[in-house]
């Protein structure tokens, strides 16, 4: 019964097949915490009414996302997607998480050398700058580097809200000038 129940929850009539969506089903129950980066969109119902859209717009604002309103085509009973105004375009950037970093003690645990430490630290702060918001790392506890080549490859590890998995690394290279990008 479980088996089918599943197939019946997971699966959605053809007629549908233009919305691309994917559905996700738990046998939990209840809240739990997902990466807000995995939501792009969001549809509202024909009959939705307009304070409950604007109430799930401003929770949502300053995520980039795109929002459609189901309308009813004329002569038929089938609904087509309308992209809709943000009602909150000016919000700042959503900020899931912020992870606070002392760089000196990242590089102490990495094993690097005294010139190695002067000569990526910048490149280590740089590095961890663009990653410090991701809403799965909880703490950062070691940076390293490699060479391939001659070429460095900064390594920045991090352990994770979720534990699964418990810890997460992080490569850059740096280019021609100076800048970091992540390869990974």
């Amino acid at each position: 019964m479980t088996s089918i129940l599943k197939k019946c929850i997971g699966t959605k009539s053809k007629v549908w097949k233009y919305e691309e969506e994917i559905r996700l089903a738990f046998d939990a129950h209840g809240l739990f915490d997902i990466d807000y980066r995995a939501i792009t969109g969001i549809y509202f119902g024909y009959r939705m009414e307009e304070s409950e859209i604007e109430y799930i717009m401003e929770q949502m604002k300053g995520r980039g996302l795109s929002y459609y309103k189901m309308e009813l085509d004329k002569n038929s009973y089938r609904f087509t997607p309308v992209k809709i105004k943000d009602k909150f375009p000016e919000a700042d950037k959503y900020v899931a998480n912020v992870v606070d970093y002392n760089i000196d003690d990242l590089m102490i645990c990495g094993m690097l050398s005294d010139d190695e430490k002067a000569l990526h630290r910048e490149s280590f702060i740089q590095a961890i700058e663009s990653i410090k918001n991701d809403p799965n790392v909880e703490s950062f506890y070691l940076v390293t580097v490699s060479y391939e080549d001659g070429i460095p490859l900064l390594k920045i590890f991090a352990y994770t809200i979720a534990g699964v998995p418990p810890v997460k690394s992080f490569q850059f290279r740096i280019d021609g000038n100076g800048a970091v990008y992540q390869v990974d």
